[in-house]
């Protein structure tokens, strides 16, 4: 890709399955490959990268000087030039989010300020006019995180029926899970759930929200306002505080919070009245390696891997990225990102689901990674003469149909 810088990553030795232990010391050896992208920001505090949202082709990110930033990915790989979508007047931008159909982002800020703006897309501009406007509200305190209903596109049209989807999550410092409604007459706001200490971080996906707080994770469903899931923030964490959320699917929920990963599974009731549902912790680990500040999906097929951020403190204070097992937390691969050189508040992960490419922020940077072909991995095993290992994957891929590898 000519817009694409690579960047240095060096690979640990791996515990693969609890058992072989491969020196591996080429990027080649990773199942991702990492690439900057350059022109989209400069390497100084006023314009680092602080937060990123990615949906399939479409990636937006923030900036420490307030911008919002829109890029899309061409089918060759390279990236158009960015668009500036907002500017936030003196605040960091905070957290984004995409609806599904990538023609809306909403974002929050340091200084209290949540917007909702139109990423254009050429030909649906053409066929279909937008009826919904750029929106911006305020709140008395900075917002840590912010969450778009999924199908707010379906009330940019006239008459629309759907008219009261054009709503959006928000919440921070101030502790209150707010729903922000936009009208003809002005934006009207209801508090949710207070009371538990800041809102850091919210993820919505389908009628489920879940977010966190001073106490832990909870997920409600926004059509009937139903309790679906609490999950106890994890015992020891000490200061650290950044949790870190992602649906991996309509009803399975991955949490990262301090050095421990769960697996949340939402579930229908049998018996009792019909369409209750509750959430169960069916998977967890703790990461030996750092602090967790993103999760993603890892398309093996048979779901006993996770993409994982991570931070390493230390001396080094590196931003490590890798796929781990379910089944003790073995790291299959990891590669070290970034030297961090201090304070790591702005790393986070931006995925877009189904094992796709990531979205790495950290240092002020943003780095793509794209997952490698899972047969030129096992190759690079059997070259290297890493064979147990090289069983070992084809065991985790075994049920991979041949156009999932090529994809």
């Amino acid at each position: 890709c000519s817009n694409f810088t690579s960047v240095h990553v060096h690979s640990w030795p791996m515990p693969v399955a609890g058992k072989a232990v491969l020196d591996v010391d080429k990027e080649e050896g990773l199942l991702y490959s990492f690439h900057e992208i350059p022109a989209l920001l400069v390497d100084k505090s006023a314009t680092a990268a602080t937060c990123a949202a990615l949906r399939g082709s479409c990636l937006v990110v923030g900036t420490a000087d307030g911008r919002v930033l829109g890029l899309r990915r061409h089918s060759d790989g390279s990236w158009a030039p960015p668009l500036q979508l907002r500017q936030h007047p003196e605040a960091v931008v905070t957290d984004l989010a995409l609806d599904e159909s990538c023609r809306f982002v909403a974002s929050s800020s340091s200084g209290g300020a949540l917007a909702v703006d139109r990423f254009p897309i050429e030909s649906v501009e053409a066929s279909c006019p937008s009826i919904l406007q750029s929106w911006c509200c305020s709140f008395p305190k900075s917002l840590l995180s912010v969450s778009v209903c999924p199908r707010y596109a379906a009330a940019d049209r006239a008459n629309a029926p759907l008219a009261g989807l054009s709503v959006v999550f928000s919440g921070g410092e101030e502790g209150k899970l707010t729903l922000s409604r936009r009208g003809a007459l002005g934006t009207r706001h209801a508090t949710i759930h207070s009371g538990e200490g800041p809102i850091q971080t919210i993820r919505w996906e389908g009628s489920l929200v879940a977010w966190a707080n001073a106490k832990g994770v909870k997920v409600v469903d926004v059509q009937t306002y139903q309790k679906v899931a609490h999950v106890q923030k994890p015992d020891g964490l000490g200061p650290e505080k950044s949790c870190c959320l992602s649906w991996f699917a309509d009803d399975v929920l991955v949490i990262g919070w301090g050095k421990t990963v769960l697996m949340v599974e939402i579930r229908q009731k049998i018996g009792g009245p019909a369409g209750i549902r509750f959430g169960n912790v069916v998977r967890r680990f703790c990461c030996e390696v750092g602090f967790v500040r993103g999760v993603a999906p890892y398309d093996v097929g048979d779901g006993t891997h996770v993409v994982l951020l991570i931070f390493v403190p230390g001396d080094s204070r590196t931003t490590t990225f890798g796929v781990f097992s379910w089944q003790g937390g073995y790291p299959i691969s990891v590669g070290e990102v970034f030297t961090t050189g201090g304070c790591d508040f702005y790393s986070c992960l931006a995925n877009g689901r189904h094992g796709g490419i990531c979205c790495v922020v950290t240092a002020g940077k943003l780095i793509v990674a794209e997952p490698r072909l899972i047969a030129d991995h096992m190759a690079w095993l059997l070259k290297k003469g890493h064979f147990e290992a090289a069983v070992e994957l084809s065991k985790a891929c075994g049920t991979r149909s041949a156009a999932q590898q090529r994809d």
